[in-house]
């Protein structure tokens, strides 16, 4: 499943959750007491009222007031007006997901490329092959790294899911720099499986990087992790800061944006 099919099935499936909740709150109102809880303020203290529709003709209300024995009462009439709000809110977060489902378009790079104006063939040859190098990579579908889906809960800017947010922050930063990359892909190397945390194509020379971050080098059997993951690049002839770049959290969890935005300009884009 690429990027696009997962958010638009992530979409789905929030929806879907909402308006089970919807179904659940409506039936919970089906046992709530009529009226609403009301109040009002006598020089700065408050008191609770029952409001109810006046059974006689017209849509007349009267207000009954609700001593502190009726305690029940006045818990079931908050919670009635909670479900209420909370109500109105999920219907409305439905037709927002409704219209983004309706009206989401995912790029497709090597589609756009064709509907471009014909002037665009008059690029200098290697300009031309570089774009469209970049467009079909983009485009490709990729194997990603299926483990522990359910720790992705970090989302960049362009919607993808991460795993934590240092990642989100990356991403976002390589997303704003107009930096084409894949999250959590599938790399071989001499019968051995890897899932560096960016696979990046610059878009200056169309060379593939690989950007990995690591995140809790405070713990000893995590930075044994890392010390092994990095032997093993090394072993592969994939170089730190020739062929791959590694970033890590500061002891107390934090990341740095300026410090990455420079090696995004200084290693990437210069």
């Amino acid at each position: 499943m690429n990027d696009d099919d997962f958010l638009k099935s992530y979409i789905v499936a929030q929806k879907e959750i909402q308006r089970k909740m919807i179904i659940m709150l409506q039936d919970e109102l089906k046992d709530a007491p009529e009226g609403a809880i009301t109040r009002k303020l006598v020089k700065g203290k408050q008191y609770l009222y029952h409001s109810l529709k006046d059974k006689g003709e017209g849509h007349s209300y009267y207000q009954k007031f609700l001593k502190n024995s009726e305690i029940e009462l006045k818990s079931k009439l908050i919670r009635k007006e909670l479900v209420l709000k909370a109500l109105k809110l999920l219907q409305e977060n439905v037709g927002i997901l409704d219209l983004v489902t309706t009206n989401y378009n995912p790029v497709h790079f090597a589609e756009l490329l064709h509907d471009l104006p014909i002037d665009f063939t008059t690029l200098p040859e290697h300009l031309l092959a570089k774009a469209s190098k970049i467009s079909v990579w983009e485009a490709q579908p990729f194997e990603k790294c299926n483990l522990y889906p359910e720790k992705r809960i970090h989302m960049t800017p362009n919607g993808l899911l991460v795993r934590s947010k240092s990642e989100a922050l990356i991403a976002g930063l390589l997303e704003s720099n107009k930096i084409p990359y894949r999250y959590e892909a599938r790399l071989e190397l001499n019968g051995q499986t890897y899932y560096p945390d960016f696979t990046i194509m610059n878009p200056k020379d169309g060379e593939i990087i690989y950007w990995e971050h690591f995140g809790m080098t405070h713990q000893p059997s995590y930075r044994k992790s890392t010390i092994r993951k990095q032997d093993d690049y090394l072993h592969q002839g994939i170089l730190p800061w020739e062929h791959y770049i590694a970033t890590y959290d500061n002891n107390n969890g934090s990341i740095n944006v300026m410090k990455i935005q420079n090696i995004i300009r200084a290693f990437i884009l210069d």
